[in-house]
């Protein structure tokens, strides 16, 4: 049972009531003790008519109502109010100290108070409530609801830099936008060239020291780290959520992976210390000894997409920090805000100042100096091909260590021996999840002729039941694309499909959220693009050759399984791919075949921190994950020392004569 704690600086033109019933609708008698209501603004005479009302309201609930224009006391279970004509400082001051309390501020300038707020990027705007500090500002018919999460008042825009946030160099600001609704909630940094080299030489610094730490005082800070993430962990899904539009349930997946990667990557540095940072070789000569150890690579460029943010930011940060190396981390700037949460997450546990840098900015003016800094030692990049191109490029340009995870065009191929309403279980997940915004998406489906019918109708009738809405409502399955330009750009590919003959059976546009907890009018320009499938695609199709990096499906019949392996291979990309068969040996057979670096048996998509990851052709090169994940960021060296005791030495030139 937990506490309602409230502040309701009413005016005249506001109807307490609607407020209240907000705030009882959210939280029902099960969950919720006992509430303190204090009220600003309101007519004493009003009060003992609005406090018997509220208390009919709340039958089983323990009611405390104050009215009063200052503050009552510094007692615990004193209730916190500001007036309704306060200002954004009024409440982060009364944020400061009441940081566990639920705040209603509906005053008649709470527009002016919301814009203060934006402006002065001190606070996050959501649309639900979620464990911290939440400030509900707005009308009563519609209120704006503002949350952060627990622990000092702090929601963070700036760059972290030399273990301090500092604002970008040029005073340039861009806009953070809810995929759900397509409206602005907020701004963030935008850096520049000045911003990254100021990074790269706080990490530089760092890396005199770093790297000279031991692998169990590395192995400490990744576990708190690691601590401090599942403490923010409810704070963490929600935000991940509205800032990237998945659903709170894929969010809080990812932010348990996220926290097992730092975990992994703690437990990893102390076994490899132990067993194979130093190798002993023998030469084959005795008067000659020789090891090889691994030491870090330097300062590393760390450039993650914004399908999976924070978790995509873990598979590179944490072995990076373990191995040794320091690192300048840069978000996508469609989805910054929870790489400021780790930055403040690294913050807080004392994590040396310099080792972990954030700067966030688009991809011209930071990501490129980043990647392209002569200072830095070791790039890797999550994201499109044609970047991953062009750092390669710029990699070249200074010799420095690169590794891409590119895009993806995965195939799936149903024998038809399958099993297939497994198939369809796992084939759904490997296209719709995330709302297909993975590089891995089994978005190429080769099936058998003669269990395509059942297979088809199956997946159309499972795709058209799965609920999709913003992150924030129940029961939602499949959030929004992240932005308008990927929106338009799925839209584009769907239309494409159709226009080249492909026969539409499933979706095919905008659709019409789930909401049943909001108005629907709210979401009527969000990025929702329903489950999609094609059937009748040919090779030469758009749908079927590029990677869409959406929920679109596209299906193709084959005979015999050569065929099916050379569709599948005759792509340009080469990250994973799926069999579904109940012959192991077939399995074994066509997954050497297949020609890519992930292949999944009855199954699509689990992941697994202790794999490696990373695939063959424009998919990328080099490995993620696992002990190959930890071997990016070392480089090795080898030690020979001479041991002969029975001779003075090897001089080659010893009987030479003039």
């Amino acid at each position: 049972m937990s506490e309602i704690r409230a502040i309701v600086a009413a005016s005249p033109a506001i109807d307490t009531h609607r407020i209240f019933d907000n705030l009882r609708a959210r939280w029902p008698e099960s969950q919720v003790s006992h509430a303190f209501i204090g009220l600003y603004n309101t007519s004493a005479a009003s009060l003992p008519e609005l406090t018997s009302s509220l208390d009919k309201k709340v039958s089983g609930l323990s009611l405390s109502i104050t009215f009063s224009s200052v503050r009552l006391s510094d007692d615990e279970k004193s209730v916190w109010f500001i007036p309704s004509d306060s200002s954004s400082k009024d409440l982060v001051a009364l944020g400061a100290d009441q940081q566990s309390k639920l705040v209603v501020y509906s005053g008649p300038n709470a527009k002016s108070v919301l814009q203060e707020l934006e402006s002065d990027h001190t606070i996050a705007t959501f649309t639900f409530l979620c464990d911290g500090l939440s400030v509900i500002l707005g009308s009563q018919e519609q209120p704006v609801i503002y949350t952060k999460r627990t622990g000092p008042w702090s929601f963070k825009t700036n760059n972290y830099i030399d273990g301090e946030w500092r604002s970008p160099v040029k005073g340039q600001w861009m806009q953070v936008f809810d995929p759900s609704t397509g409206a602005p909630f907020h701004n963030v940094a935008s850096s520049t060239a000045e911003d990254v080299n100021n990074a790269v030489k706080a990490a530089q610094k760092a890396f005199e020291t770093w790297s000279f730490t031991t692998a169990e005082t590395r192995a400490n800070y990744l576990k708190a780290i690691a601590d401090e993430l599942e403490k923010r962990k409810p704070y963490l899904t929600t935000l991940e959520s509205l800032d990237n539009g998945k659903s709170l349930e894929e969010s809080e997946a990812d932010m348990d992976d996220t926290i097992g990667c730092f975990r992994y990557y703690a437990e990893q540095i102390l076994e490899f210390e132990a067993q194979k940072k130093t190798i002993s070789v023998d030469v084959g000569n005795p008067s000659f000894e020789a090891h090889v150890t691994h030491e870090p690579m330097g300062v590393a460029a760390l450039i993650v997409p914004w399908n999976y943010p924070l978790l995509m930011a873990a598979w590179k940060v944490a072995p990076c920090l373990a191995a040794g190396c320091t690192c300048v981390l840069k978000p996508s700037e469609l989805t910054p805000l929870s790489a400021f949460e780790l930055a403040d997450v690294m913050h807080s546990v004392g994590v040396p100042k310099g080792v972990f840098n954030l700067i966030v900015g688009n991809g011209p003016d930071s990501g490129s100096p980043l990647s392209s800094h002569p200072d830095v030692s070791k790039v890797a990049f999550t994201g499109s091909v044609p970047t991953g191109s062009s750092i390669a490029a710029a990699g070249a340009s200074t010799i420095k260590k690169v590794s891409l995870e590119l895009g993806g065009k995965s195939p799936a191929i149903v024998c038809a021996d399958a099993d297939i309403e497994q198939a369809i279980d796992w084939i759904t997940v490997g296209i719709f999840f995330n709302s297909g915004q993975v590089c891995s998406a089994t978005s190429r489906l080769l099936v058998h002729s003669s269990v395509a019918t059942k297979l088809v109708d199956g997946l159309v009738s499972r795709a058209r039941n799965i609920r999709v809405g913003p992150g924030s409502q129940p029961n939602v399955k499949m959030g929004p694309l992240v932005s308008l330009g990927q929106f338009n750009k799925v839209l584009g590919y769907i239309e494409s499909g159709v226009n080249q003959g492909a026969t539409l059976v499933c979706g095919g546009g905008k659709h019409t959220p789930y909401v049943p907890n909001d108005t629907p009018s709210k979401y009527s320009e969000g990025y929702f693009v329903g489950p999609t499938i094609f059937t009748n695609v040919k090779p030469f199709m758009k749908i079927w050759k590029e990677e869409i990096f959406g929920p679109v499906l596209s299906v193709m019949t084959y005979e015999n399984e050569d065929d099916a392996i050379a569709l599948a291979n005759d792509s340009s990309f080469g990250l994973a791919g799926a069999i579904f068969s109940t012959n192991p040996e077939k399995c074994n057979y066509l997954s050497r075949r297949l020609q890519c670096g992930i292949v999944w048996i009855n199954c699509s998509q689990p992941t697994f921190v202790q794999l490696p990851w990373g695939g063959q052709k424009k998919s990328g090169t080099g490995r993620e994950l696992g002990p190959w994940g930890l071997m990016n960021y070392l480089e090795p060296k080898q030690v020979c020392s001479w041991v002969a005791t029975d001779s003075k030495g090897w001089d080659w030139f010893a009987s030479s004569t003039q």
